[in-house]
Order: structure tokens, then C-alpha cells, then sequence
């Protein structure tokens, strides 16, 4: 039968020390930097439109010591990414848009296809997020 034996080692208690006491913020400035590596590639693929609004309203939330979140507070945001069903769209009075012939009272709207682009940007933006990942875990078993 085997055994492990530990011995004090004046070289190796303050690296272990050391990474006890940075720990915290190391593993703040992780998150933080994959969460950044994650919005880039979200806004990579975040659908333009006429006014920008989704790109330039899509934000990281930060809430609590490790939980970061990347979403947009546009209404747009959720039809955009789960799509529509055909539905009718009524005036009040009128629905007018450039190039229309006349103002209208009522359109068929034909729905819009889902487009789940943060799915994407999740699965493009792994491969970087591990090397950042990969990064912090040598820094802790002092690589």
C-alpha cells in the first residue's frame, strides 16, 4: 500500500500563502476578463438594424462578487433572438414608414426567424475564454 507524506517546504508555503491571499481578486479579474471576451464576440453578432439600438445598448451586469451577466434592456431584444410569429400590427391612427405608399391602419406582419446570436458568440468565444481560463489555473498551481 502506498502512502503520501507531507513535509513543510520554506519555498513552497509562501507560494501557497501568496495564492490564498490573491485568490479573491485573481479570480475577479478572470471572470471579468472572460465576460469581456464573451461581449466581444456578442457584439461580433449582435444584428445592427436601422437605429443600433440592441448593439448599443447591450451591457455586462455585474451582481455579486463572481456573477456577471450580458444582456440588453431593449424590448426588441428578446423577438430578436426567439423570433415572432406572423401577427397584425394596427395604427394609432396611422402606421407611415419611409417608402410606404400611403399611411395605413393595419399591416400583416410576416413574423421574424429566431436568431439566437449570443448562442453563437457563447460557442465562438469559448476557445478564447479557455486560454484565459487555462491562464488563472497556472497562475494557481504556479505554472
Amino acid at each position: 500500500m502506498g502512502f503520501v507524506q507531507f513535509t513543510k517546504d520554506d519555498q513552497v508555503t509562501p507560494f501557497v500563502q501568496d495564492t490564498l491571499d490573491n485568490l479573491p481578486g485573481l479570480a475577479e479579474v478572470t471572470i471579468d476578463d472572460v465576460t469581456n471576451i464573451f461581449l466581444e464576440y456578442d457584439l461580433l453578432y449582435t444584428p445592427v438594424g436601422q437605429t443600433h439600438e440592441l448593439y448599443d445598448q447591450t451591457f455586462i451586469d455585474i451582481d455579486g462578487f463572481l456573477d456577471r451577466s450580458i444582456w440588453s434592456p431593449v424590448p426588441q431584444w428578446d423577438y430578436v433572438i426567439e423570433g415572432t410569429p406572423p401577427h397584425e400590427i394596427f395604427g394609432n391612427p396611422w402606421l407611415y414608414w419611409p417608402g410606404a405608399l400611403h399611411p395605413v391602419r393595419h399591416v400583416h406582419h410576416p413574423g421574424t426567424i429566431a436568431n439566437d446570436y449570443p448562442a453563437l458568440a457563447f460557442m465562438d468565444g469559448m476557445p478564447d475564454a479557455e486560454v484565459r481560463l487555462d491562464e488563472f489555473l497556472d497562475r494557481l498551481v504556479g505554472d
